[in-house]
């Protein structure tokens, strides 16, 4: 099999036709965000309380206000501020009536029974809302508040649960039929069903076609992201992978955009499923992964794609670079071990490893939705709030990388959590201190942003990061078991935001306490900046071995022939003199021991 790396080298690992192409696959990742973060419109809950059908019908001929009707015939909450959302008093010993002048005599009637022992019911005639933000949504049509406000949270974890099954058989698909073709189909699967999830006759419809929207949206999302780093140099897969928060971000405002100009939410469901059609006139203009093309033998269609690609960057592709490339792909394939998924269970520090990982993985991934799924409850405008929530998730995405160059993977998922923590308490010592304002909300929105933005970073290093720390023969497996820790953590986010409205310090209290803990974990765990880690599970067992005792664990880096990482150990007591491979100074270059990439 012909080794695409060597020809990458011919064509430009990072060339402007490169550059072009992964913009354009990019895009789904736009609407995928738009998709992840729009249970904060579709199921948009405002004011609500329950319906007292005789005035509210004054309400909307302007006889009355709403805020008079709440004050005469809405008890207030104990130990809460506000008036309940799911009771109400009767209407005592005097049948309602349809006029002001009645009202200001019940509410007078209502006022002074408040004070003495009043009837109270639930909200046997329905439900009122605020429709100021949004004239149709889930909640509102199907009343899904009070007892049944559980639905809106399973509705979202339910679409989240569709994208842990997209991680599990996404990238099997992708691998079988193709990185171009998964994402067309899968892109046009999501219109169709999206369109039809906008017709749906009820909750249970609505809740099972979002949860296969969720799964097709990470199908695209795996098939996105390999072949964008199939396609560049090896230095810059790990950047190219870490920009899909980026393009997230930008779905994030541009679900804002959506939802100002729709404001009920089986239009701007059509809305959404539309917005996965542009890649698909997109597509017949991408080519195929010319290094997965190789991988399935098809290798003449993948040599005509390599020399289009490298016309595209100006240069041009000697014959014998094949030659070249199918020799080093067998020199390459002799080396390679492999090993079962169970091999990560039967390792102790590797298993360890693996434990604080998925821990990792689930936390950041618990604070990261809790503030997206969140921002409807924040004060101020919903839309401008969930804009600016994308806004922080698009800069921090792009800064992360640098950041991440100077003080390391470690340091930067430790320094995150250590902020994000810290800040969320802050918020809500903040409101316990001067109490829920309107001024203290706006203080706690721009608290919650920045929170949001040093979280964002972090949480998108995890693939980068958990890549590094397992061993190559074994990595891939390693890193979707990691990140199914962050599907867990998106799953339960919803039904941690829904606590809130029974005990509304339990949520930022839990999420700050946490980041705060894992912190400390995080900071256990090696730094892998600069470093190549083992390559087989037994280096990765020394390794991890060796940094327990105190051992060095140090990177021979910008070698002219490889990568090697020493292991803490005397080179002489591992191989003679005569087995050290030498490199131009006479001195040992790597051992047999040693990780060489």
């Amino acid at each position: 099999m012909i080794s695409f790396d060597v020809v990458l080298k011919e064509i430009g690992s990072f060339g402007r036709y490169q550059l072009l192409v992964i913009l354009a696959t990019s895009w789904c990742m736009v609407p995928i965000g738009s998709n992840l973060s729009a249970v904060v419109f579709l199921g948009y809950h405002g004011e609500s309380r329950c319906a007292i059908p005789e005035f509210d019908r004054q309400i909307e001929v302007g006889n009355i206000t709403a805020e008079e009707v709440t004050s005469a015939f809405i008890p207030c909450e104990k130990n809460k501020q506000g008036y309940s959302a799911c009771q109400r008093y009767v209407c005592s010993n005097v049948s309602c009536h349809n006029d002001s002048s009645w009202f200001r005599n019940a509410r007078s009637s209502a006022s002074k029974t408040k004070n003495q022992t009043a009837q109270i019911t639930g909200c046997t005639d329905g439900y009122y809302y605020d429709r100021s933000q949004f004239q149709e949504t889930v909640t509102t049509e199907w009343n899904l508040v009070c007892e049944r406000e559980g639905l809106n949270s399973l509705a979202t974890a339910l679409f989240c649960f569709g994208m842990l099954l997209g991680s599990l058989v996404g990238g099997s698909i992708a691998d079988r039929y193709g990185r171009i073709p998964t994402m067309a189909f899968a892109s046009l699967l999501n219109t169709a069903i999206g369109i039809a999830c906008s017709f749906s006759p009820n909750f249970v419809v609505f809740a099972a076609l979002r949860c296969v929207i969720g799964a097709l949206a990470v199908t695209i999302q795996i098939a996105m992201v390999v072949y964008n780093v199939e396609i560049v140099g090896k230095k810059y897969r790990p950047w190219i992978g870490m920009q899909v928060g980026v393009f997230s971000g930008v779905g994030y405002m541009f679900l804002s955009l959506l939802g100002l100009a729709f404001r009920s939410w089986r239009t701007l469901q059509i809305a959404l499923a539309l917005s996965f059609a542009p890649f698909l006139f997109l597509a017949p203009f991408i080519p195929e992964s010319p290094r997965w093309l190789f991988s399935q033998g098809k290798t003449e269609k993948a040599k005509k794609i390599c020399r289009m690609m490298a016309q595209k960057n100006s240069r041009t592709l000697d014959e014998s670079v094949w030659k070249n490339a199918e020799s080093s792909s067998h020199d390459v394939g002799k080396r390679r071990i492999s090993y079962t998924p169970m091999e990560l269970c039967r390792r102790p520090r590797v298993f360890g490893l693996l434990v604080a990982v998925i821990t990792l993985w689930f936390v950041q991934s618990l604070v990261f939705f809790c503030l997206s799924f969140n921002v409807g409850h924040w004060t101020g405008n919903p839309f401008l709030n969930n804009g600016l929530s994308g806004l922080v998730e698009f800069v921090a995405c792009l800064l992360v990388v640098p950041v991440v160059e100077r003080i390391g993977r470690r340091s930067t998922n430790v320094i995150s959590l250590l902020i994000a923590g810290s800040l969320i308490l802050l918020a809500e010592i903040t409101a316990h201190i001067f109490g829920k304002t309107e001024a203290v909300g706006i203080a706690q929105v721009a608290i919650y942003l920045i929170a949001k933005f040093v979280i964002s970073g972090s949480f998108n290093l995890l693939f980068l990061y958990s890549a590094e720390l397992f061993p190559t023969s074994i990595r891939n497996t390693a890193v979707g078991v990691s990140s199914m820790g962050g599907r867990a953590g998106s799953i339960a986010a919803p039904f941690l935001i829904q606590i809130q409205h029974v005990v509304s310090w339990l949520l930022p209290v839990a999420l700050g306490a946490v980041s705060l803990g894992t912190a400390f974990l995080a900071s256990r765990l090696p730094e892998t900046k600069d470093l190549k880690l083992p390559s087989t599970m037994d280096e990765a067992e020394t390794v991890y071995k060796s940094r327990k005792q105190g051992k060095t664990t140090k990177a021979l880096i910008n070698s002219s022939r490889t990568d090697c990482i020493t292991l803490g150990v005397n080179e002489d007591k591992l191989l003679n003199e005569e087995e050290k491979p030498k490199s131009s100074d006479g001195t040992s270059e790597c051992l047999k021991t040693l990780t060489c990439l």
